[in-house]
């Protein structure tokens, strides 16, 4: 987060991811329910695991546009002027 918000915005940023992962732990458990009350206990399971398997490779693969997946050394990030 550090390298890619400004420092007058990382507490705003943080605030937002806090909240969007406060409602997906509200409201993922209940939409669980809906789903396996409509379906079934297993079907509910396959879909938790191919969301999770999906989640996992973006995860592992994604790359914000022009940027590198590879962490920055400090070294690198304080040539580019990241870190003081």
């Amino acid at each position: 987060m550090r390298s890619e918000t400004a420092p007058a915005d990382r507490t705003a940023t943080l605030a937002a991811f806090t909240t969007v992962f406060a409602a997906g732990q509200t409201a993922g458990p209940w939409l669980a329910g809906l789903v396996a009350d409509r379906t079934s206990t297993d079907a509910t399971l396959v879909r938790t695991a191919v969301l999770c398997a999906v989640a996992a490779v973006v995860a592992a693969t994604g790359q914000t546009a022009g940027r590198s997946s590879r962490p920055r050394s400090r070294h690198q990030a304080s040539k580019a002027g990241l870190h003081p």
